[in-house]
């Protein structure tokens, strides 16, 4: 049987040394991140879903500062044990506001979640990166194509000028980064801004693919400029489900958005033009990428300045951006208390983990204890036979010849038999005359 004692108490063990590391982190100060930034303010995040969140990308709007460079270079952002975190700046006035994407691991829900904004650094070099700050991301500026597959009607596949760039005819053609991370399965959100060079294409980003390829199966979020038309194709029956008329033109920019949340809406975005569309079952995991296709049997291309995957939750996280503080002072008091808070969280996951093992040991000497009732049961039955089976023997050994003759010759004759050798006697069916008649004889 399995030792539940043992467990439970590796367990609790496991809860003692976590209690004798608590003093230790709770004594620690607050370490200034580094000391080539003069300025400082806390960033409070709160999860509003009651779920906790990995690799979230968060949009903040930073508005400027007198101590920060004008073009707001030397922002750095890190968590509260001074990781730093990733981040690119998506739209900014010098000297005015900023809007940032920031690129945070875990964001825990039920507590606030504390992160700090550094700046007051005049020779700080700018590090916003496009690339860092999303699940995926790729601004086409670096000059390969050795993360992408191409599939269907796609012609030739480059980049130039920052841009991915594909041609194709009469067809469907799938552009889709080839990592090994790609299938996803949770809410996520697929953007890509992109340009039609031909007005007879239909062009967007996809999701949801069963495969890499996208005639297989999944959806797409698709404009076709030539009939100014926006909305969601469903390749599986090669149609749109639902769709806009809004006025596209080609050769132009415009930035194309699919939502997969779960089982549940489809959601597709173009220019901040929402459509809710579909609630499928189908599809569980799948692919992203881009997609386009070519109807009017000639050479079209699609030009994509960027396209990144970042998670999707219905409720964002909300933020509060503290007070300035400077390296000489004392800051962030409440510094401590995200620590704290985060050990209690990760006591807690452990409790649970303790208490689920508990509860499966419970159950498997349960089944383990009806296993063995059931064998016990088995072991009576057959030795209850064996028994029975010793009594039949016992009966016939006590028999005399001719009830053993009786006894065999009736089975022959019931049984349509011509001989038997059984109790220690053969018994056999001879016709003497014109009658059957039994004959027996000890062996």
């Amino acid at each position: 049987m399995v030792n539940k004692t043992r467990i439970i108490f590796f367990g609790f063990l496991i809860l003692l040394v976590f209690s004798f590391e608590l003093p230790a982190l709770f004594a620690q100060d607050f370490n200034w991140w580094n000391d080539d930034w003069n300025k400082a303010k806390e960033i409070v995040l709160n999860e509003n879903t009651g779920v906790s969140l990995e690799d979230y990308s968060l949009l903040l709007i930073i508005y400027y500062d007198g101590d920060m460079n004008l073009d707001f270079s030397d922002l750095r952002f890190v968590d509260s044990m001074n990781n730093e975190i990733n981040y690119w700046i998506e739209e900014k006035v010098d000297g005015t506001y900023a809007k940032i994407w920031i690129n945070i691991p875990n964001i825990y829900s039920e507590i606030d979640n504390y992160f700090y904004m550094y700046y007051g650094n005049s020779i700080a070099p700018a590090v916003s990166n496009f690339n860092n700050a999303f699940l995926y991301a790729d601004d086409f500026e670096r000059d390969t194509l050795d993360n992408y597959v191409a599939f269907g009607a796609c012609n030739n596949i480059w980049i130039s000028e920052g841009n991915l760039k594909f041609d194709y005819i009469l067809g469907p053609c799938t552009i889709s980064p080839n990592l090994e991370h790609q299938l996803i399965a949770k809410d996520y959100i697929v953007e890509g801004k992109m340009l039609a060079e031909d007005g007879c294409i239909y062009t967007g980003v996809i999701g949801y693919m069963p495969t890499f390829y996208s005639k297989e199966g999944g959806y797409s979020s698709w404009f076709q400029p030539n009939l100014n038309k926006f909305g969601v194709h469903d390749w599986l029956i090669n149609g749109w489900i639902d769709s806009i008329i809004f006025p596209i033109s080609d050769n132009v920019y415009y930035e194309s958005e699919m939502i997969f949340s779960g089982d549940e809406d489809k959601t597709a975005v173009f220019d901040n033009l929402r459509i809710v569309s579909i609630k499928d079952l189908r599809y569980t995991q799948g692919y992203y990428g881009l997609s386009s296709y070519e109807g009017c049997n000639r050479l079209s291309q699609t030009n994509v300045d960027w396209f990144r995957v970042r998670p999707y939750v219905k409720v964002i996280p909300t933020y509060e951006i503290g007070e300035e503080v400077d390296g000489n002072s004392t800051p962030f008091p409440d510094d401590l208390t995200q620590r704290v808070e985060e050990l209690e969280i990760n006591i807690e996951i452990l409790v649970q983990a303790v208490n689920s093992l508990e509860e499966e040991i419970s159950k498997l000497n349960v089944e383990q204890e009806k296993q063995e009732d059931k064998l016990q049961v088995l072991e009576t039955m057959i030795l209850d036979l064996q028994t029975f089976v010793d009594k039949i023997f016992d009966y016939f050994n006590f028999l005399s010849i001719n009830e053993k003759e009786e006894i065999l010759c009736n089975y022959l004759d019931e049984n349509q038999e011509s001989s038997i050798e059984d109790l220690g006697m053969h018994c056999y069916i001879e016709i003497r005359g014109k009658k059957e008649k039994c004959f027996c004889e000890v062996i």
